[in-house]
């Protein structure tokens, strides 16, 4: 017989504790801002129609060399994979790098970097090189996206990589949650394209198919390039001509925004895999990126997440109920989600889920308090500034803001500082609302007795 979990509920002062209050409201101070930055970020557009962001940092011998696409698993929701496929295989070699590993030598040889990656709303290929060797960077990238061999028996090796990493993906608990919980929230959606495919769709995937992809979403035109390291920007604009010039324009991918329409979820969606813990996931759907209720949000989600946050908190430091327990709320361009995860010993799912729909209630039923609420645009600016540091972040940072539609620091800090706890308490209400949460839970097959 199964134990009821515990009815849960915080004292006064630990809600005080948690930064929150019933009585507190009114403005949040401003945040402090950085000084003004001596880097100076050009823009030019390519006659071929590339976009070209250079920003010039002389703090190190490095230059990073990043080319963004507007091409993730959503552009391609009629054939799951097509775009991770398509990225993949134009890595896979040239008429002059003729395999993978001849690309990553060449990077390697001038003590380098290369890679690629494919996400739901964008692909990427980029490299890191020494500055005085920039020339290999945009080399490399540039022989990559014109002249990839996109050989057939590239893409049959390709695909059996495909299936055995979806094979992998789905004995792992950690991986299948949120192909699951993805899936669920947004089915019918184009953000509910898994990235890497389906078994069927991998199969389904032919060279014209890729070719045509390749086509309509690795031209000038849909690209954006960003340089940032110690090379001046006209340096960097020389070089993108050069190397970029040749690159057919194409025409820019115009997605279209898709609102998430409201619908009856299944409550709980379970899946099988791994033979330890359990995963879950307890999630909504959320404002999309630039909306104005983004900005509560994301502080909300600041109280929730991370060691300091509600969640791990109350589920792992209090409780002790779980290994790893957070909150993340990721922001699309039409869409978005908040969930509160954990991961947790069978016998202590009941509870651990239990407690968690208790903060999720809290913060629903509590408004932040001026004194909780104030110092957190501080601490995004100082985690923006630190995952800035690199050249690579910044480039990726650039890119973001141009292909996602991320808005620089500044922005977003301006937009945070306006954020009431009034606000706050708002989305919290009208967002987490229980019977619109779904819940995806993942672990290992559960026992029967012989």
């Amino acid at each position: 017989m199964t134990t009821p979990p515990p009815q849960v509920r915080f004292s006064r002062r630990r809600l005080l504790a948690l930064g929150l209050g019933g009585a507190a409201a009114g403005l949040v101070r401003s945040p402090g801002r950085a000084a003004a930055s001596q880097v100076s970020t050009v823009r030019t557009t390519l006659p071929n129609g590339l976009l070209v962001i250079a920003e010039e940092r002389r703090s190190a011998e490095v230059v990073a060399v990043r080319l963004t696409a507007r091409a993730g698993a959503r552009d391609t929701a009629d054939l799951p994979g097509l775009a991770l496929l398509t990225s993949r295989l134009m890595f896979q070699g040239t008429a002059r790098f003729p395999s993978e590993t001849d690309v990553q030598r060449a990077a390697i040889l001038v003590g380098g970097t290369i890679e690629r990656g494919t996400t739901v709303e964008h692909s990427l290929i980029s490299s890191v090189v020494p500055s005085f060797e920039a020339d290999v960077g945009f080399d490399l990238l540039s022989d990559i996206v014109i002249n990839a061999r996109m050989a057939e028996d590239a893409l049959e090796r390709q695909k059996r990589i495909a299936l055995q990493e979806l094979a992998q993906r789905r004995g792992s608990a950690a991986s299948l949650i949120q192909e699951l919980y993805q899936s669920s929230l947004f089915a019918g959606h184009p953000l509910g394209a898994p990235v890497i495919g389906t078994q069927d769709s991998i199969g389904a995937i032919s060279r014209d198919a890729i070719l045509g992809a390749r086509e309509r979403l690795w031209r000038a035109n849909n690209l954006v390039l960003t340089v940032v390291g110690n090379i001046p920007p006209e340096e960097v604009l020389s070089k993108a001509q050069r190397f970029f010039g040749p690159l057919p324009a194409g025409a820019r991918n115009q997605r279209q925004a898709i609102r998430l329409e409201p619908k009856n979820l299944p409550t709980t969606v379970r899946g099988e895999a791994g033979q330890q813990q359990v995963q879950f996931r307890i999630g909504f759907a959320a404002p999309a990126l630039r909306d104005r209720d983004s900005y509560p949000f994301l502080l909300l989600d600041f109280i929730m997440s991370g060691s300091s946050g509600l969640i791990f908190r109350e589920l792992r430091t209090e409780r002790g109920l779980a290994y790893v327990a957070d909150s993340a709320y990721v922001p699309y361009q039409d869409a978005g989600t908040w969930f509160a995860t954990a991961g947790v010993d069978p016998q202590n799912l009941e509870a651990a889920i239990d407690v968690t729909q208790a903060v999720i209630r809290l913060v629903r039923d509590f408004r932040v308090s001026e004194r909780g609420l104030a110092d957190l645009p501080g601490q995004i600016q100082g985690q923006r500034a630190l995952e800035d540091e690199t050249n690579a972040a910044r480039a990726d940072r650039l890119a973001n803001q141009e292909v996602l539609g991320e808005e620089p620091t500044d922005e977003l800090l301006a937009r945070l500082s306006e954020v009431t706890p009034a606000d706050v308490q708002r989305i919290a209400r009208e967002y987490l609302q229980p019977e619109r949460a779904l819940t995806a839970i993942v672990g290992p097959p559960a026992r029967t007795d012989r």
